[in-house]
């Protein structure tokens, strides 16, 4: 699976080609603006995801926060 162009599937997400950090913000009902979450996995899944993870998202919450 190729990260590029699956985080760019219109299907997926609309408007695929613009910068939306929102999009990802949880709420109750899912991710805003984010019609299939498991499009893109960056980190990975299973017995071969990520080890940093988890410091990858604490690090990202983090600037987020302070942009």
């Amino acid at each position: 699976m190729s990260l590029y162009s699956s985080g760019r599937d219109e299907d997926s997400f609309p408007n695929a080609l613009e910068f939306q950090p929102r999009r990802w913000r949880r709420s109750a009902a899912g991710y805003d603006n984010v019609r299939n979450p498991q499009a893109s996995l960056p980190f990975a899944m299973g017995a071969r995801a990520c080890i940093g993870k988890k410091i990858a998202e604490i690090q990202i919450m983090t600037t987020i926060s302070k942009v």
